[in-house]
């Protein structure tokens, strides 16, 4: 069923992908709601829309589907300093599924939990954070 419906939304991608980004945010929240008002981000989005459905598709279904596996078993396996951030008001993911991996991951030094922001809010507002963090290791300490 899975695969049928990132193939149908594949098809949504590439003929009709306003129709696709609508039923993306259908329930949007938040800062959720600000994003998918916005022209700019719903270019942008749009446009990773069409590029991973169209030639990545086999790559989406393997993410989503090692996101869904239960791996509660591995988390305490991670060793790398781990950081979690968490729009405060997703309605897609709980802000307890945070704290939950803060308990299990030994290495996970903060949950970054970004307040009035929702799922996609969340993302965009912290990806060039956590470019910064990647680039700049040091920076981690401050962090």
């Amino acid at each position: 069923m899975f695969k049928l419906l990132t193939y149908w939304q594949g098809l949504l991608a590439r003929y009709f992908p306003s129709i696709l980004f609508k039923m993306l945010f259908a329930s949007s929240v938040a800062g959720d709601k600000i994003l998918a008002a916005n022209n700019d981000f719903k270019k942008f989005i749009i446009g990773l829309l069409k590029e991973c459905f169209a030639s990545k598709v086999s790559g989406y279904m393997r993410d989503v589907l090692s996101y869904v596996a239960p791996w509660q078993d591995t988390l305490r396996h991670v060793t790398v300093k781990t950081h979690l951030w968490h729009g405060e008001q997703d309605n897609w993911s709980p802000c307890a599924m945070s704290a939950y991996l803060k308990q299990q991951i030994p290495a996970c030094s903060h949950i970054h939990l970004l307040m009035g922001l929702s799922h996609y809010s969340c993302l965009y507002a912290a990806a060039p954070k956590i470019c910064e963090l990647i680039r700049s290791p040091e920076q981690d300490e401050k962090a």
